[in-house]
């Protein structure tokens, strides 16, 4: 998208600069460059790998809402190494004066997903089909590959 808006904006004769720094300038994120970056402690991100390679950086602001919004991107090496950035992620937002609403919300909704998915159904629905017609069922025990019909197509016990 930025890409484009820098096309058509060379493309009418504007004032080269003006536009561009229009263009790529995002206000309200400082940039951290790599000089910049490779000055802060490792304390200044929420996440440090086995490797040492440093992730989500939150020394300001506006790195912590970045953050915020990049964490379920992150790869972490285990659960509790996400747990602990996690943590530290949202003393950090504490620290600024953040309150993070959406992140909250992103951890509940994958909590909950897996706490569905690891949760045994009431009951199961069966669709088979007995000599070219399509039958369903509901079964409270878990399918299996064969279903067990009399000679009119109806579920057996």
């Amino acid at each position: 998208m930025l890409g484009l808006l820098q096309h058509a904006s060379l493309r009418d004769g504007a004032n080269q600069h003006d536009e561009l720094s229009r263009v790529w300038y995002k206000p309200g994120m400082p940039s951290l460059d790599n000089r910049t970056r490779a000055t802060l402690k490792d304390s200044a991100f929420a996440y440090v790998d086995s490797q040492g390679r440093r992730r989500l950086p939150i020394h300001d602001a506006a790195h912590v809402r970045n953050a915020l919004a990049r964490f379920e991107q992150v790869a972490f090496e285990d659960d509790a190494a996400r747990e602990r950035a996690r943590e530290k992620l949202l003393r950090a937002a504490k620290k600024h004066g953040i309150v993070p609403l959406g992140f909250f919300d992103g951890q509940i909704r994958k909590e909950r997903a897996t706490v569905q998915s690891q949760a045994r159904p009431d009951h199961w629905a069966v669709t088979y089909n007995f000599r070219g017609q399509e039958h369903r069922i509901q079964v409270t025990s878990p399918p299996g590959p064969t279903v067990t019909v009399n000679e009119r197509g109806e579920p057996r016990a």
